[in-house]
Parts: structure tokens; C-alpha cells; sequence
């Protein structure tokens, strides 16, 4: 029984399902919070709910959307962020004031701001905050 248990962890806990950086995914589904004292990485998966990720403040924040649902990430507390918005239809990002880059996000469904009040510069389909 506890070789179960550690092989189901094994897979489960270090299962990295396509995020853009380095990290296991933390995210148990598409609508997650990120755990408070670590950083957050989420591939959003096709086929499942909209993308609704809460990143942790003062964490690094790397969230790839799935291009065929919504994608909504907030993260103006967290250290350095970067979405992939992957040409998602809507894609809304709230950044904190600086350290935030969003790309392949295309179109009127675009929406970065820096910090609580700031919008991103836009170069084509990049986004970002000084």
C-alpha cells in the first residue's frame, strides 16, 4: 500500500503538464489560487473550465492559456509574471507595476494592466510592464 501511495505522488507531484517554465504545475485544476509561499506555474488544460489562475504575492507567476476557452490571470502582487495567452479569444491580465510580460495576446479580448491602475505598453502581441 505505501508503495501506491508514493508511486501516486510521484506522478502526481511532479507531473508537469506543458507550462511555460521549469516547475511542476501547481494548479489541481483550470480555476486555481496558487499556494501563498511558492511560485506559481499552470498550463491551463483544453476541454476544462476557463483558465482562472490567482498567483501568489511576491511570487513568480508563469501561466500558459489554452487558446480555445478564456484566460484570466491575477497576479498584481506577485514578483516577476509571464502569460502566454496563447491567442486566446479573451485573455485579461492584472500585472503588478513592473516585471510582467504577456505575449500572444491578440485582439479586442486583450486586457493588461501594470499595477492597479496602469495599461501595459503593446508591441504587436506583447504586453508589458516596465
Amino acid at each position: 500500500m505505501k508503495s501506491l501511495v508514493l508511486l501516486i505522488c510521484l506522478v502526481a507531484c511532479t507531473s508537469n503538464d506543458g507550462g511555460t517554465g521549469p516547475g511542476p504545475d501547481d494548479c489541481l485544476s483550470d480555476s486555481c489560487v496558487c499556494p501563498g509561499a511558492a511560485a506559481c506555474d499552470h498550463a491551463c488544460a483544453p476541454g476544462g473550465p476557463p483558465c482562472h489562475v490567482q498567483c501568489s504575492a511576491g511570487q513568480s507567476c508563469d501561466v500558459l492559456c489554452e487558446p480555445s476557452e478564456e484566460c484570466h490571470v491575477e497576479a498584481s502582487t506577485s514578483g516577476f509574471v509571464d502569460v502566454n495567452c496563447n491567442n486566446s479569444a479573451e485573455c485579461h491580465v492584472t500585472c503588478p507595476a513592473s516585471n510582467c510580460t504577456v505575449t500572444n495576446c491578440v485582439g479586442a479580448g486583450c486586457e493588461v494592466t501594470c499595477g492597479l491602475t496602469g495599461i501595459a505598453t503593446r508591441t504587436g502581441t506583447t504586453a508589458t510592464c516596465p
